[in-house]
């Protein structure tokens, strides 16, 4: 076999290839002529990619070419530090932009937390504050619509419950208070025991009227 013709030249000086040299072995698949690449160590006992091509237009020639790997793999390695670089960069702008919304959309909503709180406990003519951004100042405009409304449905409640109890409770005060007078003037005995009785009778109903009344205006009251 031809001895192996070198192509460019070696970058370390070391012995002679032989048989027992690291490099024998793509030396040999490339003699015998076969083409392809190992990953192996040198002579200094560094890892390296051994690509080997038989050229049998040059006179069944070697081309042999040896190239470290962390030289091969540079620029994986640069791209990997770049996409790592982008990515810290970017989680940071995303850190910091989601820190600024919630803080914008923090107070708004905490005054609207506020207000519903308050709402709860009975006032409903505190004022709602119309901030931030447009879905939470549409957000806060209709739970101050809603909250004027039911103010307006409880005011309105009450003066039924005003004309109502005024409008029932007065009549049946006065038919209670004539049936106990009907009741206390008729005479004992006689034709004025079954007056006394009906008298009685018509006091007692009115004034259970008049608690049943009480006892709903009082359940509206809570509503």
């Amino acid at each position: 076999l031809p001895a192996p013709l070198t192509i460019v030249e070696e970058r370390t000086v070391g012995p002679s290839l032989g048989s027992d040299s690291v490099e024998a072995e793509p030396i040999h698949r490339c003699l015998s002529g076969q083409d392809g690449e190992m990953i192996g160590p040198d002579q200094r006992n560094v890892r390296v990619i051994h690509g080997y091509r038989y050229l049998p237009q040059m006179g069944g020639t070697c081309l042999m070419v040896h190239l470290e790997l962390s030289e091969a793999f540079q620029p994986a390695q640069s791209l990997r530090r770049r996409i790592a670089l982008f990515g810290g960069i970017t989680t940071l702008i995303a850190v910091a932009v989601a820190i600024a919304v919630a803080g914008r959309l923090a107070g708004p909503l905490h005054h609207l937390t506020d207000r519903v709180r308050r709402l709860r406990a009975g006032d409903f003519d505190a004022p709602v504050p119309i901030e931030g951004p447009s879905e939470i100042r549409t957000l806060a405009a209709t739970f101050q619509e809603m909250a004027r409304a039911v103010s307006e449905s409880r005011r309105a409640r009450d003066e039924v419950l005003a004309v109502v109890s005024h409008d029932l409770k007065n009549p049946l005060s006065s038919i209670a208070t004539s049936a106990g007078l009907l009741r206390r003037s008729s005479p004992e005995g006689g034709a004025g025991d079954p007056v006394r009785r009906h008298a009685a009778l018509i006091e007692a109903s009115a004034s259970k009227m008049n608690a049943l009344i009480d006892l709903c205006c009082d359940e509206a009251a809570r509503c």
